[in-house]
């Protein structure tokens, strides 16, 4: 079985560029990127919702930041927990956070 390193990206608005984000997330030679273009406060991200249901035991998840992936402390518990249960590595870059170490 072949574990998929998956980026996901987020800016807040359809302004705001992802480029920093993303040469971030390249460095980790991600199998596919996910990129949003949307407020962190909506609760339907389609993005995120997909890589939710693409991901599966042994595969990470690379952020560039935890502020990209949740919308609260909460909230981002919530993804955390969930990743974890699915047996899904995640690692933030910024607050230098991988789940498996």
């Amino acid at each position: 079985m072949t574990n998929y390193i998956y980026g996901y990206a987020r800016v807040s608005t359809q302004q705001q560029d992802l480029i920093r984000q993303l040469d971030i997330i390249e460095k980790y030679n991600c199998t596919e990127v996910l990129t949003e273009k949307i407020s962190g406060t909506k609760t339907n991200r389609p993005e995120l919702e997909k890589l939710k249901a693409l991901v599966r035991d042994g595969d990470t998840i690379v952020i560039e930041s935890f502020s990209r992936l949740g919308r609260s402390t909460k909230d981002l518990i919530e993804l955390v927990e969930y990743f974890e249960n699915k047996g899904v590595k995640l690692i933030s870059t910024k607050e230098n956070f991988d789940t498996h170490t």
